[in-house]
């Protein structure tokens, strides 16, 4: 009989539930009784309870729940249910605090617009947030005010309207019936935004291996440190362009490069690596033949102006003399590579009775990859006396 006794009084012990519609300042407490009696819950900050439900008499066998408020937010409780046959074990539940802030980042930053985002934790209550940002740490503009729920989520907002080459500060503000959480300042620098290039050539017309120089400036907002991307188009100029360069602005927007052989005509543009691509004019570069000469006095009348061209083209040299001040055409003749690198040609002049002649020879070749170049003047002395 004491067995008995013993035994049915331990399953009368009540037992402690979980608490639930736990909030910023409130809380529903739970336990369940196993027989009619008389409830009630103690509940505080440490197991020694500094508070209690109203008891709660003649409840029946089942669940019993109480609702507490006025509690401190963001705060571990204690509490326990306790009936006529005693206490139930103790249990805790944490009030919901101010929602938590935390990797704050940027992301798409353009010249006129960037993404920000941001984790919240919203600490198990409805939450709201909106970004703070602006030119300064005073940030000034605000985002629209956003909901979430309960849980975690990652908030995303696009800032728009912004200006090019500019650092920005931001930060997320995040609030819930238990308080307000600020996250730590952030910042970004929108792209630069280039509206325009120049291209120019040091010289258009370049004689055939020699070097040329293209230079130009970048107009725009930020334009220092941008790359610029020079592209090719040779000849015949029915290809598409293709990048051989790049270079650097100086504080200026200036950009400088160097073609160290020019072996054809080329017509050449800039671009700018830049959220907009902008393409300047482009300039053409034209390869002038290289037209070597040599004289031999072959008799006492008779002398041989000779030369190279370079490359080798087909087209028609011109033996020109100087008279009376100006260059005056002698005789032409069709001429033909004797291989790729190299045309032959070759004039006969009389030599006079007393003076010096100057002579030239122009090469004009068939149009195309080259254009028209002159030889150096070359002097045919006079007849020596017999």
């Amino acid at each position: 009989m004491l067995l008995a006794t013993l035994l049915a009084a331990v399953l009368a012990v009540p037992v402690t539930g979980p608490a639930t519609n736990v909030g910023a300042t409130s809380a529903t407490l739970n336990g369940t009784v196993d027989a009619p009696t008389n409830a009630h819950f103690e509940y505080g900050t440490t197991t020694a309870y500094e508070l209690t439900t109203p008891i709660q008499e003649g409840v029946p066998a089942g669940p019993v729940s109480a609702d507490v408020s006025g509690l401190t937010v963001d705060t571990t409780y204690h509490y326990r249910i306790v009936s006529d046959e005693g206490p139930g074990e103790d249990m805790t539940f944490t009030t919901a605090g101010p929602p938590r802030v935390s990797e704050q980042r940027s992301a798409g930053v353009a010249t006129s617009q960037a993404t920000v985002t941001a984790a919240i934790d919203t600490r198990g209550i409805e939450t709201s947030y909106r970004m703070q940002w602006g030119r300064t740490t005073d940030y000034g503009r605000f985002t629209p005010v956003q909901t979430l729920e309960t849980g975690s989520a990652t908030a995303t907002v696009t800032l728009t309207g912004l200006s090019p080459n500019r650092t920005y500060h931001w930060r997320t503000r995040a609030s819930n019936a238990a308080g307000t959480t600020v996250g730590a300042d952030r910042r970004f620098k929108t792209g630069p935004l280039a509206t325009g290039v120049t291209l120019a050539l040091s010289r258009s017309n370049v004689r055939w291996g020699d070097e040329l120089r293209l230079g130009g400036r970048v107009n725009g907002n930020g334009v220092r440190g941008l790359t610029v991307t020079l592209e090719q188009q040779r000849f015949p100029l029915d290809q598409g362009f293709t990048p051989v360069d790049t270079a650097r602005t100086g504080g200026d927007g200036g950009y400088l490069f160097t073609v160290p052989q020019l072996w054809t005509t080329t017509t050449y543009r800039a671009s700018t690596e830049t959220e907009g691509v902008v393409i300047s004019p482009a300039v053409i570069a034209r390869s002038v033949v290289k037209v070597g000469r040599r004289r031999r006095h072959v008799s006492r009348i008779r002398a041989t102006i000779e030369g190279t061209v370079l490359p080798g083209v087909h087209g028609t040299a011109t033996l020109q003399r100087r008279i009376g001040g100006r260059w005056r055409q002698v005789r032409s003749k069709t001429v033909a590579p004797a291989d790729e690198l190299r045309t032959p040609y070759r004039f006969k002049v009389w030599r006079a009775k007393r003076v010096k002649r100057r002579f030239r020879v122009k090469v004009s070749p068939v149009r195309g990859a080259h254009i028209r170049g002159w030889s150096r003047p070359v002097k045919v002395k006079p007849r020596p006396r017999r």
